[in-house]
């Protein structure tokens, strides 16, 4: 599973993938807070 992590190239797109789905999930989550406080005023 970890076979890509040996190389550098391997380890700077697993950053990059980790970095791009943390700032979607925030994303996401900050949406879903706005549209909940939407829903309930």
């Amino acid at each position: 599973m970890f076979d890509y992590l040996s190389t550098a190239d391997g380890i700077q797109r697993f950053v990059a993938m980790v970095l791009i789905g943390f700032c979607v999930l925030e994303g996401v989550l900050s949406l879903y807070a706005a549209l909940k406080n939407r829903i309930r005023n």
